[in-house]
């Protein structure tokens, strides 16, 4: 689903929003006793940054 916003200043945004359901693991995984984002994560903020 995508929503326009307009801003303040003018400035059209639009923002796509995506459903949980579609996941296939998790969000975070354990590294070397830390937790950091699973390839899921990554290819989310790939997309929104392209």
């Amino acid at each position: 689903m995508d929503i326009p916003r307009i801003r303040g200043d003018g400035t059209l945004h639009i923002v796509e929003l995506k459903l949980s359901m579609g996941l296939r693991g998790s969000l975070v995984k354990k590294h070397r006793g830390c937790w950091v984002p699973t390839s899921e994560v990554h290819d989310a903020v790939s997309q929104a940054v392209n």
